[in-house]
């Protein structure tokens, strides 16, 4: 089965996966170690050598152990790779089906701000990162995508329900990734 963050590549957005069956990492709940081993590796083929910088982010990484609580992110991040981009992704689970949604961070090294797939496209900062958030086609999610050079940047997207409610959490989850953003 194809999982929603590929099959969502394929058609021109990025959405997450539930991390259910397939799921690249054991769940906080069976989990013994605190530390994870990266769910694929990169090469030179991956990433562009002008790029190296973005070569060494893992997605699962980047959100500071203290504000996973705050963001409603549990356990390890789902890991995924697709042709153009590698992220990660987590379930927030709400108090009812419509009020969950999941959350993801990818890392697109050779896709630029200028290449951002949505409607109603802001340009705005984050941080000190350039960025352009935008709401997905048919308002079902929510991005904040941030500049790290002219092509290639890392975006973070919230799917699920309305995509205006989800700019929120995905512009939190923007901000305490942004930091350690090249």
């Amino acid at each position: 089965m194809l999982s929603p963050f590929l099959g969502a590549l394929l058609l021109g957005s990025v959405a997450c996966s539930s991390g259910t069956d397939g799921r690249a990492f054991p769940s906080e709940d069976t989990a013994t170690a605190t530390t994870r081993t990266p769910a694929f590796e990169l090469d030179e083929t991956t990433v562009p050598s002008s790029r190296g910088s973005l070569a060494s982010i893992d997605p699962c990484e980047l959100v500071p152990e203290s504000g996973k609580g705050e963001l409603g992110l549990t356990g390890f991040g789902e890991a995924e790779k697709a042709p153009s981009s590698w992220g990660c992704s987590w379930q927030v689970k709400g108090s009812t089906i419509a009020s969950s949604y999941t959350i993801a961070v990818i890392v697109y090294p050779k896709v630029g701000l200028d290449d951002v797939v949505g409607q109603d496209k802001q340009e705005t900062t984050v941080g000190s990162h350039k960025a352009v958030r935008s709401l997905r086609s048919g308002g079902g999610g929510c991005s904040y995508a941030m500049e790290v050079a002219e092509k290639s940047r890392v975006e973070v997207l919230a799917v699920g329900g309305d995509g205006g409610q989800l700019c929120g959490p995905a512009l939190q989850l923007a901000m305490a990734i942004e930091p350690q953003v090249p």
